[in-house]
């Protein structure tokens, strides 16, 4: 059995994930929020923390995948610290 959870507020993706509605057994039909992280702004520590991280790790053009976890908010402070650089990539 296949079965599939359809909500229209759930952003569409591309690439080789897509699965035709024809393989699906049974489909429920959902219109409710997607979950958000609650967060907060990083502490004067973790932004010190993440100035640390962006001034002596991270070149301008560099590439970095955002993590959430319970760590979430020294990468936040980090992200803010990186505005200066232009050819910053974020995954």
């Amino acid at each position: 059995m296949f079965a599939a959870q359809v909500n229209p507020q759930m952003p569409r993706t591309f690439g080789d994930a897509t699965v035709h509605q024809s393989h699906f057994d049974y489909a429920v039909k959902v219109d409710t929020p997607l979950p958000e992280h609650g967060g907060r702004p990083p502490t004067e520590v973790e932004t010190k923390i993440g100035k640390q991280i962006a001034g002596n790790l991270v070149e301008d053009g560099a590439t970095l995948q955002m993590g959430i976890d319970k760590h979430h908010h020294y990468f936040n402070g980090s992200v803010i610290a990186l505005s200066h650089l232009v050819e910053l990539n974020l995954i």
